[in-house]
């Protein structure tokens, strides 16, 4: 499991899990691994493409986004998957060099994402996905990873994004951190919804 890219503490069961670019790997509070999902390159069920961002849910479910094959699953405390939804079309023959791109809208996924980068859970336990090349911030729900919303242009204005890279959820105040990487800055956002209590 080479390459680790993100890792997130489970409250619930108090474990850590670390993504990695051929899946993820969960460890016990004594640092010992209880699961090893993937460890294989590819596009198959239990394979993965690089795993760039993952999140716990507050009842301790994991969801685990797969880079290059454009999807997002989600797993329970034994690691055993829920469910697995396409979130847009494969990215692995995408031309990156192209900075405003429209891979994506060959898909028939509804959500027509292209890479994404990180996921959050949020107030109201939805997903909240970030993509670099699609330049969105996008909704998706937590039951079944169907799309809520989409949010999100192309550019450097106030709420417009340019390659962001990772995004993290403030409970107490309700509003979302983005790093929005292209532009150099981080921006404070906020998404309809995102709290049950209306915070």
């Amino acid at each position: 499991f080479p390459s680790p890219n993100d890792i997130e503490y489970d409250a619930v069961n108090d474990r850590i899990a670390v993504a990695t670019n051929l899946g993820f790997v969960v460890f016990g509070s004594d640092g010992q691994p209880l699961h090893e999902i993937g460890g294989t390159r590819g596009d198959g069920p239990d394979e993965f493409d690089v795993v760039p961002g993952l999140a716990y849910g507050p009842d301790g479910t994991l969801y685990v986004l797969d880079a290059y094959n454009n999807r997002m699953s989600a797993y329970d405390a034994d690691a055993n998957r829920i469910w697995q939804v396409a979130t847009g079309k494969p990215a692995k023959g995408v031309d990156i060099t192209n900075p405003a791109m429209a891979a994506s809208d060959d898909s028939t996924d509804t959500a027509r994402l292209q890479l994404p980068s990180d996921v959050v859970v949020d107030g109201n336990n939805r997903l909240i996905v970030v993509d670099a090349m699609d330049f969105s911030v996008t909704v998706f729900s937590a039951e079944d990873g169907s799309l809520i919303a989409k949010y999100g242009t192309y550019g450097s204005k106030d709420g417009q994004l340019m390659y962001p890279s990772g995004i993290d959820y403030d409970a107490e105040r309700d509003w979302f951190a983005v790093a929005d990487s292209g532009n150099r800055r981080v921006q404070i956002v906020r998404i309809p919804d995102s709290s049950s209590g209306g915070g």
